[in-house]
């Protein structure tokens, strides 16, 4: 990458650090703390995988959305049939689109 093309991308950083610091200030939050955890997570990845005995750790993007509820995510097949056999999902997948 050419040196042009590196610090048009390191501005781009710096304006997105700046948002997302003002951004948690007006929430009242730390924003050196929550600006550094924020980073992590975004390059550790986090568990987004709904069912519970899952501990499989990734980014947002990568797990598959539940298609009736749209609000459980998974880390996989075995983990969406899992969770909707024993994990209780069965019971609860509808009901945020009938109180909106």
């Amino acid at each position: 990458m050419d040196a042009q093309g590196r610090r048009e991308r390191e501005h781009r950083g710096v304006l997105a650090s700046r948002q997302i610091s003002r951004w948690l200030r007006k929430g009242g939050y730390n924003s050196s703390d929550k600006l550094v955890d924020f980073r992590r997570r975004a390059l550790e990845g986090v568990r987004y995988c709904y069912n519970d005995g899952c501990e499989v750790v990734g980014q947002r993007k990568d797990f598959k959305v539940c298609p009736q509820c749209k609000t459980a995510r998974y880390c996989g097949d075995a983990c969406q049939r899992q969770d909707w056999t024993t994990g209780g999902h069965k019971l609860t997948c509808g009901t945020a689109q009938m109180h909106t």
